[in-house]
């Protein structure tokens, strides 16, 4: 039997491994000519808000951001375009975990990590973040980037000791204006920017210094306004790195470091020199059942694009190529850097996290075993008659009209399941909690679910009005609809 992942372009997608309100992070193939496979991150605006332009300048400002930087402490994008009315993103893949899922992990064992990771790991974020910040745009002049989401969630570790900070989705500069300025999460947020100061690159140091105490303390920040810094840090950190933490977290932005650089510089030497090393070695034995789902997802994405590089498989034939195409290299020249994808507002996922995010937040909170459908459907009223309507790509969706009942006649059968899967793009207005079949599948935004093809029962449940639906569809093989409920 083939396989029901499903492909994207060139591109094989495996487990969904983030949600926001404005799309969905997957982890992927990419194929090529002679068996090429390349696993990497997908992350895909939500089907509906292609309509909307606003959301599409914000997505792809991400894309013109990111595509800009070249560290190797940045997650790398790779491709920018549009599938089926998809917006997309292709991104570096960490074999690794966020900061987040390492203190959790520490936490729940009790340990605690050597000082010299610890600073590693500062001197690499601050590299980063200082790159970000001295960008400039085409005309030379630099764009006073900040990057405005500099938490635990965003920076991810790796097997082989890489420091990564992900998820832009956020990230201002100072010639995009009318941005939410406190955009970012509580407790990391400086002070200053609840107080509608505009803010500055300073912004960001504050909040990689919560981040870094939070990492040496293993104590996630206050997220209700407190102290910066936990209690008692500085009976396990030296006093030249509190020091350090202690400036860079000044509620006054002008007596905090002036850039990440100045705050690398004032951090403590390194004691050894295989503190990457060490980083691995932790990230490999603390996370190993995260690495190890990890690679798992990964080996059985990558096998699935051998089975559909093979010519005439059914995961190919049941579906016409899709409307591809690249978008124009003047993308990754502008430069207004303004998104709110929302990666790092992960609310409402049906599954749990996986081990990776470039967006465990966000490109950054990376886990679901849901994929996203390909074309932003819409969900078709049942109409007077069932007969099939084409909303894919010549693929036959029938919607069943209401079945009227007669006194003393049964219902007359449903229409046969046919062999094969198709997929479901389910949402709803408000939110609800969703049953297929009567099997309970998560909280909607649902950005891809698997049926099997014939007739799926879809009902719907919003447990704080208790507003109720119910829709009924039948589903072809190799076809993809998306239902969207009003709830009364």
């Amino acid at each position: 039997m083939v396989s029901s992942t499903p492909t994207f372009g060139r591109y094989v997608l495996g487990p969904r491994i983030a949600q926001g309100g404005m799309g969905e992070v997957f982890l992927a193939t990419q194929t090529g000519m002679g068996a090429f496979a390349k696993p990497l991150v997908l992350k895909l605006m939500l089907p509906h808000l292609a309509k909307r332009q606003k959301a599409i300048e914000m997505f792809l400002a991400e894309a013109r951001l990111a595509s800009r930087m070249n560290h190797p402490n940045v997650v790398q994008i790779f491709d920018v375009g549009v599938i089926d009315e998809r917006y997309f993103i292709a991104m570096e893949l960490v074999r690794g975990v966020s900061l987040a899922r390492l203190v959790s992990v520490l936490e729940a064992s009790g340990g605690a990590l050597p000082l010299d990771v610890v600073i590693y790991v500062a001197r690499c974020l601050l590299d980063a973040l200082h790159h970000a910040h001295e960008q400039r745009g085409a005309d030379g002049q630099p764009l006073h980037l900040i990057h405005q989401d500099v938490t635990l969630e965003n920076v991810l570790v790796g097997t082989e000791g890489q420091v990564k900070l992900t998820d832009f989705g956020i990230a201002r500069a100072a010639q995009a204006p009318g941005l939410n300025p406190v955009a970012g999460k509580q407790g990391y947020i400086a002070p200053e920017r609840g107080e509608g100061v505009e803010p500055d690159r300073r912004a960001d140091v504050y909040s990689a210094a919560v981040t870094l105490a939070s990492l040496a303390s293993l104590e996630r920040p206050d997220e209700r306004g407190g102290a910066p810094l936990p209690e008692g840090l500085g009976a396990s950190v030296p006093p030249a790195l509190l020091e350090a933490l202690q400036r860079a977290t000044s509620t006054d932005p002008a007596r905090r470091y002036e850039s990440a650089r100045a705050f690398r510089d004032a951090l403590p030497p390194l004691s050894s020199t295989n503190s990457a090393e060490e980083l691995g070695a932790l990230v490999s034995t603390l996370c190993a059942q995260q690495v190890t789902q990890l690679d798992g997802d990964v080996q059985r994405t990558a096998a699935f694009s051998r089975v559909t590089a093979t010519a005439g498989t059914d995961a190919v034939a049941s579906r016409p190529a899709p409307r591809s195409k690249r978008l124009p290299s003047a993308v990754f020249a502008g430069v207004a850097l303004a998104l709110a994808l929302g990666l790092t507002l992960m609310t409402r996922t049906t599954a749990p996290p996986a081990p990776l995010l470039p967006q465990e937040s966000g490109v950054s909170e990376l886990a679901d075993a849901a994929a996203v459908a390909p074309a932003p459907l819409t969900a078709a009223t049942p109409p007077e008659r069932p007969e099939p309507e084409v909303v894919d790509a010549g693929v036959a969706i029938v919607v069943l009209p209401p079945v009227k009942k007669v006194p003393g006649k049964k219902k007359g059968p449903l229409p046969v399941a046919e062999t094969g899967t198709g997929v479901l793009t389910i949402d709803a207005t408000p939110w609800a909690l969703v049953s297929v079949n009567g099997k309970p599948i998560g909280e909607t935004p649902i950005g891809r679910y698997t049926v099997g093809a014939g007739t799926v029962v879809i009902d719907f449940v919003n447990p704080e009005t208790g507003a109720k639906g119910r829709r009924t569809v039948v589903v072809k093989a190799g076809a993809s609809l998306a239902v969207n409920e009003t709830l009364r």
